[in-house]
């Protein structure tokens, strides 16, 4: 979005002239909690819409994304998925 662009502008700036950083740095701070928070917005919404699209395949079968469990391997970082039948 614009906070992403204008991030990056800020960004390109101090990096073509750094004679503008002591400028462009304290805009820089204040924009990136923002763009960090527009993006984790971005996420979730997409999330959500994933698994609404999971479910509604899910439930031609009877089942939903509720029926399966995700536990990550601290070692390597990896997934893996388990069934939960409903009760």
């Amino acid at each position: 979005g614009k906070l992403q662009i204008a991030v990056d502008d800020l960004k390109r700036v101090i990096e073509v002239d750094p004679s503008f950083a002591p400028q462009a740095r304290p805009m820089l701070r204040r924009l990136e909690p923002l763009l960090a928070k527009e993006q984790e917005k971005m996420k979730d919404e997409m999330l959500g819409k994933l698994k609404g699209v999971g479910n509604f395949l899910l439930g031609k079968i009877g089942l939903s994304l509720d029926n399966f469990e995700t536990t990550q391997d601290p070692a390597t970082g990896s997934y893996s998925i388990n069934f939960k039948p409903n009760k």
